[in-house]
């Protein structure tokens, strides 16, 4: 990560896309934490604390059993800019906790942010696989016997393509034009 610091951007976007060719290979996700005019807060996506939500009127045998990924992780990124012409810097957050994951790396397919976009790229092919019938698991199955040594399309499950069918459907309804129009 220390290569990314110092470097300069025309956009967020494009500090963004750096962020995560880099994150990626190493096991890392990072997501907006804080977002202001002339900078934008990045976290390590295991930042957060669980908070368990029991209620305790449920009783112990019904309850579910639950865990998290969540480790609270300190490491912290940010891409600012002194002035509206000024381009983006990548630089660390002031503070010496921000500066070491708590965590083991972990594959990208642990991160779902990972496993979308390489199903993004695939998605015409999900696509023709469900409208010939196919369902999720059988489409994964497919995927995986077509592009089994790809290590992007490595963790995904039936609920990543059942999502993604989901969200693409729901685009398309939106995108259809309407009577009145």
């Amino acid at each position: 990560m220390e290569e990314l610091f110092g470097r300069q951007f025309q956009s967020p976007d494009e500090a963004r896309a750096a962020i995560d060719a880099v994150a990626q290979p190493l096991g890392y996700n990072f997501v907006k934490h804080r977002v202001r005019p002339n900078s934008i807060e990045f976290r390590c996506s295991k930042g957060r604390t669980y908070k368990a939500q029991r209620d305790a009127n449920v009783p112990a045998a019904k309850r579910r059993e639950t865990s998290s990924q969540m480790t609270g992780c300190p490491y912290r990124l940010v891409v600012g800019r002194q002035h509206v012409l000024a381009p983006w810097i990548i630089r660390r957050t002031r503070g010496e906790k921000s500066t070491e994951h708590n965590h083991p790396m972990f594959p990208s397919s642990a991160h779902s942010r990972y496993r979308n976009k390489a199903l993004e790229k695939k998605m015409d092919k999900v696509m023709s696989y469900y409208e010939l019938g196919l369902r999720p698991i059988q489409i994964l199955g497919q995927l995986q016997t077509e592009h089994g040594d790809d290590p992007e399309l490595q963790g995904l499950t039936r609920h990543d393509i059942y999502n993604a069918i989901r969200k693409h459907r729901q685009q398309e309804e939106l995108d259809k034009p309407t009577e009145n129009e």
